[in-house]
């Protein structure tokens, strides 16, 4: 962990590694993908986790729910274009199908992945 002049470890800083653009692209690759870049630390994507919660237990849907650390994985934020926490986007075999920035409804969510 990298550690400030005083040795005492820096506050915000993760030993997780980011998420490679190619482990996204392969991620991203088959079937229907909900991408959420939030993070932790960031209030609406906390607000958005009740919202998440429901949406799995909606019935009739098949995706997959991907999670991005808009802390950590700078690299991958870069190549999609996500400047904004949170951001939604729906992938369907690869394609970018539907983004929102910022929090979502329970309808728009499952209206893209439908």
């Amino acid at each position: 962990m990298p550690r400030k002049k005083a040795g005492k470890p820096l506050e915000g800083v993760s030993d997780t590694p980011q998420m490679t653009t190619s482990a996204f692209t392969k991620a991203v690759a088959n079937g229907t993908v909900l991408v959420d870049i939030g993070a932790e630390w960031c209030p609406p994507c906390r607000a958005m986790e009740p919202v998440l919660a429901r949406l799995k237990a909606s019935k009739g849907l098949s995706y997959h729910l991907l999670k991005v650390d808009g802390g950590t994985d700078t690299d991958v934020m870069k190549s999609v274009g996500a400047a904004e926490l949170p951001t939604f986007i729906v992938y369907k075999n690869g394609k970018e199908t539907w983004r929102k920035t910022g929090p979502a409804t329970l309808e728009e969510l499952e209206n893209a992945i439908k």
